[in-house]
């Protein structure tokens, strides 16, 4: 036991292999057809799982939030970046240390076998159909050993057709919704219904990394903070009651197991006189986010909003 209360528990270190895609919404399914399917079938996969920070940074900020408590056993880190992703042109800064190389997807799967042995591969990329996202998965998987974990999820959802919606809709589901997936080792394919966010990702591979678990966050009733993504996949049938927060330079958001919380930070992002910079959208039915329910439900606001804080 740690002195927060913490219950620390050993498990054998593990390799890590990320794969993030630059963009890749749910609606999506169809248009990666069987890669989906067939990387489904062989994974734990986490049906609501929200984008806390879109982009890179939402992951990097996972990552940087667990390393200021937990040291990771000295991993030799490399960032894999799809030289062909003409659209990374700001890519955050990472941490030192970390090594990068560009990276030619069709090569990658034979370029790249030295890196079998590193703790830490991430591979970033932009896919734009079915070929290029097998390619990907099918560099990840060379680099992968037995005691390997992969974890596969996109950095940005999809925006909707704008004009098509109604001024009231904020953060519509497919723009902070993504698939994530997990496999590995000791994994058995299942479904997992419990809310995840872009921070559970750091701190599992951080956990993963350093062979340590911390039990209380995912013991909880209602876990505040990042829980073990593996410790949900352990369990897939076990309610656990979670809010998601999600930020961005103009928008917060709460996301709870029947609720999102949206409100506006600058009033440039609610442009017409009638459109409020506060909703409450009813979940899962109220997908595009086109009725705010606020004004039926008060104490959810007043709940939702104190989450935010």
């Amino acid at each position: 036991m740690n002195e927060s209360g913490v219950l620390m528990t050993s498990q054998r270190p593990r390799n890590v292999r990320l794969l993030t895609l630059e963009q890749l919404a749910l609606t999506d399914a169809e248009t990666f057809g069987e890669v989906v399917e067939e990387l489904s079938a062989r994974s734990v996969v986490f049906e609501n799982h929200y984008l806390q920070t879109a982009g890179l940074t939402g992951i990097l900020n996972g990552l940087h939030m667990v390393s200021a408590r937990q040291s990771h056993r000295g991993c030799a880190t490399f960032v894999l970046i799809d030289e062909d992703d003409r659209g990374l042109v700001n890519l955050p800064p990472f941490p030192p240390g970390w090594h990068t190389r560009s990276v030619h997807i069709p090569d990658a799967k034979s370029t790249f076998s030295d890196l079998r042995n590193v703790d830490f591969v991430w591979l970033h990329a932009h896919v734009g159909g079915a070929p290029e996202f097998a390619q990907c998965l099918a560099v990840m998987d060379a680099l992968c050993s037995h005691s390997s974990v992969l974890i596969v999820t996109a950095v940005h959802g999809k925006a909707p057709n704008w004009n098509s919606l109604p001024f009231e809709s904020l953060l519509p589901e497919p723009l902070i919704r993504v698939p994530l997936w997990l496999t590995g080792s000791g994994l058995t394919t299942s479904s997992v219904q419990t809310l995840t966010g872009s921070d559970d990702i750091g701190l599992t591979i951080s956990e993963l990394l350093n062979g340590r678990r911390q039990r209380e966050s995912i013991d909880s009733a209602s876990p505040v903070g990042p829980v073990n993504l593996i410790e949900l996949a352990e369990f897939p049938g076990r309610p656990v009651l979670r809010n998601v927060c999600l930020r961005n330079a103009d928008v917060v958001a709460v996301r709870s197991d029947d609720f999102l919380y949206v409100e506006c930070d600058r009033a440039t992002e609610v442009p017409e006189p009638d459109r409020s910079s506060r909703a409450l959208y009813a979940k899962p039915a109220d997908v595009w986010n086109v009725h705010d329910v606020s004004g039926e439900y008060h104490a959810v606001v007043d709940e939702l909003r104190r989450r935010l804080i």
